[in-house]
């Protein structure tokens, strides 16, 4: 009751203007709670009015060991990365990275696979110019073989050109986003 009585009293006395005292729970609450994101605010503020062994029991539920957290500042410093990251933004920005990792992992899947099936290609080439070349057929063999490096090489400034694009869409992508 006493705890509650502080936090409080000490919640008045932030909305009244005052600054609590520096070295008080409710001062340090108060100034973690300030640069909290704005949809964790609510989660955040009811922290405030809650129990240590609540605090605890939160923080254990989410996987984070209590241990020498003894102070409820602790404890709510520990709570409040986690609550943001619960946070409906939080989660969005999160899916939204998902998917877009998702998106250029099958995009270097495929480039992958097109590389492979070039290089298949351009074995199979090399190995029927070889066979060409033990029949008599020089010069049909190194066409194909010239053939065979030519595409492959096509496959590979085309793979290149793909990725030089996709490292400058990010980068408009970044100053957009700084600027």
């Amino acid at each position: 009751m006493r705890c509650f009585a502080t936090l409080f009293l000490g919640a008045a006395v932030v909305a009244a203007g005052a600054s609590p005292a520096a070295h008080s729970t409710v001062g340090n609450i108060a100034s973690m709670t300030a640069g909290a994101a704005p949809d964790a605010a609510p989660a955040i503020a009811d922290l405030n009015q809650m129990r240590s062994r609540d605090l605890k029991k939160l923080l254990r539920t989410r996987g984070v060991d209590t241990w020498g957290l003894l102070q409820k500042e602790d404890l709510v410093a520990a709570l409040i990365p986690l609550l943001e990251r619960e946070t409906p933004a939080a989660q969005e920005r999160a899916a939204a990275a998902w998917e877009a990792g998702e998106l250029q992992r099958e995009e270097q899947a495929a480039a992958a696979k097109v590389l492979a099936e070039a290089e298949k290609r351009a074995a199979a080439q090399t190995a029927r110019a070889e066979r060409m070349r033990a029949r008599g057929a020089v010069q049909r063999a190194h066409e194909l073989e010239e053939q065979a490096r030519y595409e492959l090489a096509s496959v590979k400034a085309m793979e290149l050109a793909a990725a030089a694009m996709a490292a400058n869409a990010t980068a408009a992508k970044n100053n957009a986003t700084t600027a």
